[in-house]
């Protein structure tokens, strides 16, 4: 609405709030983030590639700020069942004779055609015909044949390796240690790289073309620049739910502008809301 009234004016998101929404999120363990439209990306800059992205289900209710995608998740409008690319379109049957509809089609007779039933003979003549099953004369005694049988499994020992290339037995606490550390499970941000993206985006952030040597002279350009720099730095990591949640909530046009100072032709002043709580 503000900027409906003014046209001219920046609205910025405040950094402090930025900062916590990305620490917030870059720390869960949930990989369903939000939908993530690579043809869309690479239509913007050519060097993203549209196959590097999440490879399990997305979340469509994950939007920072509440805020859903117009553009959809995949960059087309929805279709419905009558209008798919295996449909066929029927114009709608239009009557425009004068005689009753009954006389133009006829009436219709339903014949049913039931096949005729097979005799079936008495049971004096099959049993003369059929073969009969020979009765059991011989019974088997014994009864060790019909005890159900175990199976047993034997285990090998469990071994570590020491350090002088020896097998030695482990306790249940090592070998523990050794499933979950050949189990490890994705991630959606390593803590490693959290800190690391949050300094990333804080650059981007306070970039501008009016701070000479910082990046680029050009507002296109340093978005580019941005862009760049955090997907090869999710690529080189293979942070593919990362990128997804960065692309579509903070880089993407329509999210850039409402953060980044270089969408703006003077630097901000302020970086934060906290002159106005203070008031």
């Amino acid at each position: 609405m503000a900027r409906g009234v003014w046209k001219m004016v920046k609205l910025q998101l405040c950094w402090w709030h930025m900062r916590k929404a990305l620490r917030e999120r870059l720390a869960k363990r949930k990989l369903s983030t939000t939908p993530y439209n690579g043809e869309r990306a690479r239509e913007q800059f050519s060097f993203i590639d549209p196959h590097f992205r999440p490879a399990g289900k997305a979340d469509p209710e994950e939007y920072e700020g509440g805020m859903h995608d117009s553009a959809g998740t995949n960059g087309t409008s929805p279709t419905s069942a009558t209008t798919g690319s295996n449909s066929i379109n029927i114009p709608p049957f239009k009557y425009t004779s004068t005689a009753p509809l009954s006389d133009v089609l006829g009436a219709q007779k339903l014949s049913i055609k039931i096949p005729a039933q097979p005799s079936v003979k008495p049971a004096d003549s099959i049993s003369n015909h059929a073969p009969r099953p020979e009765p059991i004369t011989e019974i088997p005694t014994s009864t060790n044949s019909l005890r159900p049988q175990k199976l047993v499994i034997k285990l090998p020992a469990n071994y570590t390796t020491s350090n002088d290339n020896q097998p030695t037995k482990g306790n249940k606490s090592d070998q523990m240690n050794m499933v979950d550390v050949k189990s490890e499970r994705r991630t959606f941000c390593p803590e490693e790289h959290r800190q690391p993206i949050i300094n990333m985006v804080e650059r981007h952030f306070c970039a501008h073309p009016l701070i000479p040597g910082y990046c680029h002279p050009t507002p296109a350009g340093i978005r580019e620049w941005a862009v760049r720099e955090i997907y090869g730095y999710c690529v080189a990591n293979d942070l593919r739910e990362a990128w997804a949640y960065l692309w579509e909530n903070w880089y993407r046009r329509g999210r850039w502008e409402l953060w980044a100072r270089a969408d703006c032709e003077e630097i901000p002043v302020l970086k934060t809301t906290m002159i106005m709580e203070s008031q």
